[in-house]
């Protein structure tokens, strides 16, 4: 229970969103928790009062779209003109992936990256900067979809924002800065 029962007085509550956005998908739950007198005790007592997920929104998803926007770059370097894109090669692919991961976290904390890949497809080397702008305009889509489940569930529970005591996020995703400017 996160110890939030540890807050409540006797016969009062607190009404809590836990977002969740993993690396696959995203969820959000709203539950209420509360202390029944029992007369020499208490008891903790949870209520879930509403569930949401999208399964089409997750840190791969920014993951994704950042590979697009290095591959975009690299593409357009002058030694690549003429040339298939470098998504076409499994191995060159899977590099730009591992270096998405890394360049995400680092635009959670800075506003750019620096960016090398030797020798990432026939020699040529990408070597370049990601803005954290350029990256949340590549994922616009994702951003644009992460504040649903929490939505979603709200609208299930009968309760506005508002109504909400207090907000437990989870999950990588919530490390990035547009993902918690998205759900203000």
């Amino acid at each position: 229970m996160f110890g939030i029962d540890q807050k409540l007085e006797a016969n009062k509550t607190l009404t809590v969103l836990f977002y969740n956005m993993g690396g696959m998908d995203t969820e959000a739950a709203v539950v209420r928790y509360s202390l029944l007198d029992l007369g020499k005790k208490t008891a903790p007592h949870i209520e879930i009062l509403a569930e949401a997920s999208r399964s089409d929104v997750g840190g791969a998803d920014v993951d994704l779209a950042l590979v697009r926007l290095l591959a975009q770059k690299f593409d357009a370097l002058p030694e690549r003109e003429g040339k298939d894109s470098v998504l076409t090669n499994v191995r060159s692919t899977k590099r730009l992936q591992k270096e998405a991961v890394k360049i995400k976290e680092t635009l959670s904390a800075n506003k750019e990256a620096s960016v090398k890949i030797p020798e990432l497809l026939d020699q040529v080397t990408l070597k370049c900067m990601v803005a954290r702008e350029e990256l949340e305009a590549a994922a616009k889509s994702t951003y644009d979809r992460v504040a649903e489940p929490a939505i979603e569930a709200l609208a299930k529970a009968g309760l506005k924002a508002s109504e909400i005591d207090q907000i437990e996020l989870i999950g990588g995703g919530v490390r990035i800065p547009k993902v918690l400017e998205m759900l203000e």
